[in-house]
């Protein structure tokens, strides 16, 4: 238990780290592009938002919260996007690459090997099957006589 807190803490740590990263250029690229090129400051204003996202869900890993593992999953997801469109249209070179889609996709994995399966997506026992008057089940069961 104490290497899961430990690996838990680490992702939520670089999280930070590289949700700081990012967040500093879509910051960068929507500012020096401002008047000149509106493709260049929304893939970079996206990405800002990103960042933001990646950082608050390195926060929460690292603060043990009930929907950091879906919001590290979501942000890694929309981070992989992003950094995708940047790359197609120029805008983004193999270092950006690296970090926005290489250590987003290890974020995913690790998120999907980690817990028991696509966070946000885990059944629940009360929503799975329809229950019957105050919450008895409808499952049909044997009766002995």
């Amino acid at each position: 238990m104490a290497r899961r807190d430990v690996t838990l803490g680490l992702v939520g740590l670089l999280n930070v780290l590289v949700g700081g990263v990012v967040i500093w250029g879509g910051g960068q690229e929507a500012y020096f592009y401002w008047p000149d090129a509106p493709l260049n400051v929304a893939v970079g204003s996206t990405g800002a938002l990103a960042g933001v996202l990646v950082a608050l869900s390195g926060a929460g890993l690292w603060l043990r919260r009930s929907g950091a593992r879906s919001l590290a999953f979501a942000a890694g997801g929309g981070t992989v996007i992003v950094h995708a469109v940047g790359m197609l249209f120029g805008f983004i070179g193999v270092p950006g690459l690296l970090i926005g889609v290489a250590y987003p996709v290890f974020v995913m994995v690790w998120v999907v090997r980690s817990g028991t399966g696509t966070p946000g997506l885990e059944e629940r026992p009360d929503e799975r099957r329809g229950s019957g008057e105050k919450g008895r089940d409808l499952r049909m069961t044997s009766v002995v006589a």
